[in-house]
């Protein structure tokens, strides 16, 4: 997806181990602390793939589902932050994948409406109803998707 291997990386491994998935790779990956190595952490992270056997997902799928799970673990305090960053996966991606294009325009019509009235990426979009048509677009997107609503 283009994202460096750091922090979300070591987070991940030690959320793998807390649900059953031990590897030698995981627990190395799990004890990494900072300043992280983009390129240590990265061949520790595909080490752990490849002794869980998992499968390698197709671009799309795999940046669906990180965005899924990016989604269902947001809350009103970090969804401006989310929204941010998977605008960038989309822009990092060359405008791919057409799934998380919603997230792109719902980014910046929320940007424009904390400026002012109007906005022009969403239709009917307004101050008022912003965050309820943000919260259907996550909840739908996961049901799509995966993760948890």
């Amino acid at each position: 997806m283009q994202l460096p291997c750091g922090e979300k990386c070591v987070d991940w491994a030690i959320r793998l181990l807390e649900s059953g998935h031990e590897s030698q790779s995981a627990y190395r990956l799990a004890a990494k602390l900072r300043p992280h190595n983009h390129f240590e952490l990265a061949s520790l992270r595909d080490q752990v793939l490849t002794e869980l056997n998992l499968a390698d997902t197709a671009d799309v799928v795999a940046i669906c589902s990180y965005v899924a799970e990016i989604l269902a673990n947001s809350n009103e305090n970090t969804l401006d932050a989310v929204l941010t960053e998977i605008k960038d996966i989309y822009l990092s991606n060359d405008h791919e994948p057409i799934e998380i294009y919603d997230f792109y325009l719902l980014y910046f019509a929320r940007a424009d409406l904390k400026e002012q009235e109007f906005q022009y990426y969403w239709p009917d979009a307004t101050r008022d109803n912003i965050e309820r048509i943000t919260n259907d677009r996550i909840r739908e997107f996961i049901v799509e998707h995966g993760g948890s609503a």
